[in-house]
């Protein structure tokens, strides 16, 4: 490699051995003098003799980095675990061979799994190289329009030479089993090329007879018609068929509870389990109402009501300001609000969602939440910035917000606090909206966005503003949830969860003993770009049958791996914690902290994309009901014998949350948009961090971005910037791994009642061709 000025290893040709060797890959021999080379594990680790790795070259001649490529840099210049410098992770995969050869087996990102066999491409691209008149060959895996993968040979051949897929298809045969001879065979008069000369697989044409992509099937019913409506709506594309599958498009568990909220809009009664199940619109058009439709209460919710157990962690964690915990969002203002309108929509916004008036106090029983009632004051202040200079703005719009953030008052209440910052007729303004998380979440957000400006609409129409019907009441679920704690049924998790800490040993790494404090925090973001984002949201999916925070939690348990050491660790998983668990609840237009933390082992140091999202797939498909019962068990059973098993777990060092796709979250048409300027700190400075490193990904404006959040007194910024290049290096892989064929595809916990093995698993699909 090039980055190794040219020449690493040299090998001396002996006739004898290489006519013994046969068809066996000719060696690329040893490292040069000063010149080092390791097959090594995703961890770094170093694999034994005969075992295939990546190969890794150190010592003199090693380029330092790529020049203005610092993520390019961090991912493939990486520190030397066996001395000074680094090493270059090459791509390739190699093995020594017993009498210290290397051996080349082709590119880590080229080995293929089709019908349940490993395929080399190497190999089989080896063998059409001999076949008369070819000159050179390339071999990949592609999917065919029924979801197959399929073996695809590209060859060129000499200017008078003549060749047939039958031919071809023969000469592979007579010296390779039958499941890697390729079921296409293309000639081109050239293969296509990278800028540096190596084949461009991507680039490859699809065999003429692969069917062209499918055009979308249209609705044939009522039903189908406004769900494949508001599929597209939700989903942000322009047309869905009614056999299009929802998690191929991007779907999500957060935009399952979209769905069903607009599907009730509609007059169709849905649930997020049906979504689930029934994955397609036409599917989901036969069960559309057949659901027990749920009572809620429509009526003012005061009074008294349980904490919840995201609400029981918030309280134990005993933070120095309470008050400042907040989630606030900053928004431009396509339209000079009316200050009349505005009061009267966050009034209605007020009265219908209970949780934005909840109060918490401390009582000699313990910790008192309870709904006050519709106040006369409403939250909304009027900031006139009209006269503030262009250069100014950005501070003073920030300082107003600072202001905000830390003005609400958990006993008397608001929790929530409203600023129109006013710029005057020449300047959009902006609409500050901070409310205390014992309240809010990152759903309850998109709900209570879309009420604001509907509410809004008819109150600058002249109308009193209406909102949509409720759904099951916060404090309902809270009652619901305390019931459950109670049951046998959320008893049996309580060794589930002491299990998924079995073996958890590793901790991160530290470049300082600092605070670890909200002031601390600094933030480091890597991000996809919008081509890989919308593969990683459709493609992935599709080919691994998995969800979006699958792949995600992959990429991160790789890139922990590399980065923290192989050890087991934990990850605290967020979730939105809306799971359709319970007939008599719906909680699609609910606004209330609904959030779910639960511990999910990452054991992923070693692998491959595809055996480390099959592994994630498989572990979170096991955790029960969506890791609701973790917090209920922890915080609101009454077993002694359980909290004190909780108690002895080791605490997670990361937290991931995935918060899905904003771009959907607010109407382009709408009179809201997204504002640039900071929105002042959401937390009290002095407050501790709960977590070594805090994860969050979202995808805006087409893009996937993860924010890595650390203090800045425990890790210097380079330290996660490699770990942030990790991550997207893992993505990157993943997403190559599922266009060119390698995908495993089906895992045990996809049928969960064969109770078979992968390995069993595996042989079956393989003999049906899948």
């Amino acid at each position: 490699p090039t980055e190794a000025t040219i020449t690493a290893t040299v090998y001396e040709p002996d006739a004898e051995a290489l006519a013994k060797a046969g068809a066996r890959p000719v060696p690329i021999g040893r490292p040069m003098a000063n010149v080092q080379a390791h097959v090594l594990d995703r961890g770094l680790g170093q694999v034994p003799i005969g075992v295939a790795g990546e190969l890794h070259l150190g010592g003199v001649g090693i380029a330092v980095a790529y020049r203005g490529r610092p993520e390019l840099t961090a991912e493939r210049f990486v520190e030397n675990p066996f001395g000074p410098g680094r090493l270059y992770r090459t791509g390739d995969r190699a093995r020594f061979r017993p009498d210290g050869q290397l051996e080349f087996l082709g590119r880590v990102d080229d080995q293929l799994k089709i019908r349940g066999y490993r395929i080399e491409p190497g190999e089989v691209e080896a063998v059409l190289r001999d076949a008369p008149g070819v000159v050179e060959a390339a071999v990949v895996g592609r999917r065919d329009p029924g979801g197959r993968t399929r073996l695809v040979a590209y060859v060129v051949v000499e200017p008078e030479a003549t060749a047939d897929g039958a031919s071809l298809r023969s000469h592979v045969a007579a010296s390779l089993p039958s499941y890697m001879v390729p079921s296409s065979f293309v000639v081109l008069e050239a293969l296509p090329l990278t800028p540096s000369g190596k084949v461009d697989r991507r680039a490859l044409p699809a065999p003429a007879e692969e069917a062209p992509e499918r055009t979308p099937e249209a609705p044939r019913t009522e039903v189908e018609g406004l769900l494949a409506a508001i599929w597209a709506d939700v989903l942000g594309v322009p047309s869905v068929g009614v056999e299009d599958n929802f998690f191929e498009l991007g779907g999500d568990s957060i935009l399952t509870i979209q769905v069903v909220a607009r599907a009730r809009q509609a007059g169709i009664h849905l649930t997020p389990r049906q979504v689930f199940e029934a994955q397609t619109v036409a599917a989901l058009a036969t069960v559309a109402g057949t659901a027990s439709v749920v009572r809620a209460e429509q009526g003012l919710v005061t009074g008294q009501m349980p904490l919840t157990p995201i609400q029981r962690w918030f309280v134990e964690q005993d933070f120095p300001a309470p008050h400042h915990w907040n989630q606030s969002v900053l928004l431009e203002v396509r339209e000079r609000l009316a200050p009349e309108p505005l009061r009267a929509a966050v009034a209605a916004v007020l009265r219908h969602h209970d949780a934005l008036r909840l109060r918490l106090a401390r009582a000699p029983e313990g910790w008192r939440l309870e709904h006050a009632a519709p106040g006369d004051e409403t939250p909304v202040d009027h900031v006139d910035l009209s006269d503030v200079p262009e250069a100014r703005w950005s501070d003073a719009v920030t300082a107003c917000c600072t202001e905000q953030q830390a003005s609400l008052d958990l006993a008397q209440g608001p929790w929530i606090r409203v600023a129109y910052l006013d710029g005057g007729p020449d300047r959009a303004g902006r609409l500050f909206i901070a409310v205390h998380h014992l309240a809010m979440d990152g759903v309850s957000w998109r709900i209570l966005l879309e009420d604001l400006a509907s509410a809004y609409g008819q109150a600058a129409r002249g109308g009193s503003p209406g909102l949509p019907p409720k759904t099951t009441a916060f404090r309902d679920w809270g009652r619901r949830l305390e019931r459950f704690a109670e049951t046998p049924e959320a008893g049996r998790e309580l060794a589930f969860w002491t299990g998924m800490a079995d073996g958890a040993t590793g901790t991160l790494p530290r470049d300082g003993q600092g605070a670890n404090t909200e002031e601390s925090e600094r933030t480091v973001q890597v991000a996809l770009t919008e081509e890989e984002t919308r593969a990683l949201l459709r493609e992935v999916p599709a080919a691994y049958r998995t969800e979006i925070n699958d792949a995600l939690l992959a990429g991160l348990g790789q890139a922990l791996a590399e980065w923290a050491g192989p050890a087991p660790l934990l990850v605290d998983l967020e979730g939105h914690g809306r799971e359709d668990v319970f007939d008599d609840v719906d909680l699609s237009r609910t606004v209330g902290w609904f959030t779910t933390v639960y511990p999910v082992r990452l054991d992923l140091a070693g692998l491959g994309p595809g055996e480390a999202i099959g592994r994630m797939k498989d572990r979170l498909r096991s955790i029960p009901r969506r890791g609701l019962g973790y917090g209920v068990l922890r915080y609101l059973a009454s077993d002694t014998a359980g909290q004190g098993a909780f108690a002895r777990l080791p605490e997670a060092e990361v937290s991931f949350n995935y918060l899905g796709q904003m771009d959907q979250a607010m109407a382009a048409e709408g009179p809201f948009g997204p504002a640039p300027e900071p929105a002042g700190a959401d937390h009290d400075p002095r407050g501790p961090r709960t977590h070594v490193l805090d994860i969050t990904g979202a995808v805006a404006g087409g893009r996937l971005t993860l924010a890595l959040g650390y203090s800045e007194g425990l890790h210097r910024q380079e330290s996660i910037e490699r770990l942030g290049a990790g991550i997207a290096r893992a993505l990157r892989e993943l997403i190559a791994h599922s266009r060119t064929g390698q995908a495993g595809g089906a895992t045990p916990e996809d049928f969960p009642l064969a109770g078979l093995s992968q390995r069993a698993l595996d042989k079956v699909l393989a003999k049906i061709g899948k």
